[in-house]
């Protein structure tokens, strides 16, 4: 006997064997609390409750939910302890009451929570009828709206010698500078204009790029809240503003005469360009390059100038994004040719009236031929003067390799007259033809 009670006395003062003994009976005691069906509790739970108009007469009407289309509701459920902390949001169920709902503008719903049919062994004690509140309106796209870039806050740095130019918004989604707002009719029906407002506005000297954001305005130039609203095909209202810095160049026009008789070379206003100068405004690369091309407006062969074009008028093609100040397109230069008239004689070669150049081993001889309309430009009293006897021709053979019969453009002078000169023609012809054999 005193056997048996030395070995219980052993067990109760084991230690570790007390320990596990303790957690089990805990356990025990903890579970038959919790899964004790005669444990009542209540629990708050909170629901998703997805609003969409749907068969509702406000849906039937065009509206649409911008503002409260999903929310947060609270419900209190009291059953046994086990069973309530078990439900989910797909035990319950949500039904919309949207009958109050008759146009744009904030409008209550009533919601109605109730056990889905499978879900039992508890009961909905609070939130199972409330209200919440939407904003809705018909939905409504603008025409498409340019974006102005507002660029206030951006000047040129001290001392750079550029003026700012013409700025360009670009987002991707963006169509030709412009965008096309969704949103709440009520809303984007105030819109009257649209800005790309500059995040970080800067003093620059050189083309440079900012980040800007959209902003909408009403006719009165009021910001419009855009709360509700997007830009039709972009991901937010992020867009890039690029200004460039321009340069301004005044240009003077330059030409070339060649062929013009000696009586009109110093000759004040016998050649007028009209205008003489442009004053032109853009990006330094556009300026150089468009300078470049019009500067010199060419070279005027007097050889190829006549009574139908002592006028002429050349086309500057002012490329896309280059100013000109006063908005020229286009350059005249005139001759002062009034009073100027033409005479037509007809040319017989002798050997006294030409000169063969370049033919220093004499081989080429000319044979009897008549010249026919040699066209002499002048003043009418001086060309009356002029017989076919104060013409003389040249001819440079240099680098004529053919024999025989060989044709050659010549040139025709008016020997003792200063103030007249031949006329080849408008087209690309280098003189009269003549035939010359050459050996």
């Amino acid at each position: 006997m005193a056997k048996g009670k030395f070995a219980l006395n052993r067990l109760l003062h084991n230690n570790k064997l007390m320990i596990v003994f303790s957690i089990i009976a805990a356990i025990a005691i903890w579970a038959s609390v919790v899964y004790n069906d005669s444990t009542t509790e209540v629990r708050s739970m909170t629901l998703t409750a997805n609003l969409d108009l749907a068969g509702s007469y406000a849906e039937a009407d065009g509206l649409r939910i911008y503002e409260g289309a999903s929310q947060s509701i609270k419900v209190e459920v009291r059953g046994p302890r086990a069973r309530i902390y078990s439900l989910t949001e797909n035990d319950m169920q949500i039904s919309y009451d949207y009958s109050d709902i008759r146009g744009a503008g904030d409008w209550p719903v009533y919601l109605s929570v109730t056990r889905n049919g499978s879900a039992t062994g508890y009961e909905i004690i609070s939130g199972a009828s409330q209200s919440v509140q939407v904003y809705c309106d018909y939905p409504m796209t603008s025409s498409a709206m340019k974006v102005e870039a507002d660029i206030n806050g951006v000047s040129v740095k001290e001392g750079a010698d550029v003026q700012l130019g013409t700025p360009v918004v670009e987002a991707p989604g963006m169509e030709d500078g412009a965008v096309y707002i969704e949103g709440p009719r009520t809303v984007v029906s105030k819109i009257a204009s649209v800005s790309a407002r500059i995040l970080e506005p800067e003093e620059i000297d050189d083309v440079t790029a900012f980040e800007a954001e959209l902003v909408a305005f009403d006719a009165d130039g009021n910001e419009v809240d855009m709360k509700y609203c997007t830009f039709s095909g972009m991901t937010d209202t992020s867009v890039t503003v690029t200004v460039p810095v321009n340069v301004h160049r005044t240009v003077e026009f330059q030409y070339t005469l060649e062929n013009l008789p000696a009586a009109y070379q110093d000759m004040p206003g016998f050649c007028t360009v009209s205008p003489s100068s442009i004053e032109v405004v853009g990006t330094p690369e556009r300026v150089e390059a468009f300078v470049e091309s019009v500067q010199n407006l060419g070279v005027f062969d007097f050889h190829h100038i006549g009574l139908g074009n002592s006028e002429q008028t050349i086309p500057l093609n002012v490329p896309q994004g280059l100013v000109v100040l006063d908005n020229t397109t286009e350059v005249t230069v005139s001759f002062a040719m009034s009073g100027f008239s033409q005479r037509v004689l007809d040319l017989p070669l002798t050997s006294s009236n030409i000169t063969v150049a370049n033919d220093p081993d004499g081989r080429v001889s000319v044979s009897r031929q008549t010249i026919r309309d040699v066209r002499i430009i002048g003043p009418a009293d001086t060309l009356s003067r002029i017989t076919a006897s104060d013409l003389s021709v040249t001819a440079d053979v240099e680098g004529v390799n053919a024999t025989g019969a060989v044709p050659i453009k010549v040139d025709i002078e008016v020997d003792g007259y200063d103030d007249v000169w031949v006329y080849y023609g408008e087209g690309e012809s280098d003189g009269y033809e003549i035939y010359l054999t050459i050996q």
